[in-house]
């Protein structure tokens, strides 16, 4: 084979060769906004965003998913408080400070952001 043929062959070979379309992608938790997992693979039971390949690869924690896009915890305006909870630690009625496990009263800490 001669150097002509090897070169008209990898051609050919290069020429067939077709892009790969990756979609990288961001699992999060719709009501929390608190990101679950980064993938490349389509998960059914699980809400995501199409991110970047940039961001697929830091595969930062530190973030939230509000609105469909990605805000930095330190952009993002919070607060968080206790609040009546169907799932919590059982409190007293009259201070949600003292545990109290023959309590009917739960309460769990709840995170609001600013829209």
């Amino acid at each position: 084979m001669t150097e002509e043929e090897l070169a008209q062959l990898f051609d050919q070979i290069i020429a067939d060769n077709k892009p790969v379309d990756y979609e990288y992608r961001l699992y999060y938790n719709k009501e929390t906004g608190e990101p679950l997992f980064y993938s490349m693979e389509e998960h059914h039971d699980g809400d995501y965003i199409n991110v970047t390949q940039k961001q697929h690869s830091e595969g930062r924690y530190d973030i939230l998913v509000l609105k469909g896009s990605i805000v930095r915890q330190n952009d993002a305006v919070s607060w968080t408080k206790l609040a009546p909870s169907e799932s919590g630690t059982r409190c007293r009625a009259d201070n949600a400070m003292i545990v109290d496990n023959n309590s009917d009263i739960k309460w769990a800490s709840k995170t609001y952001y600013l829209k």
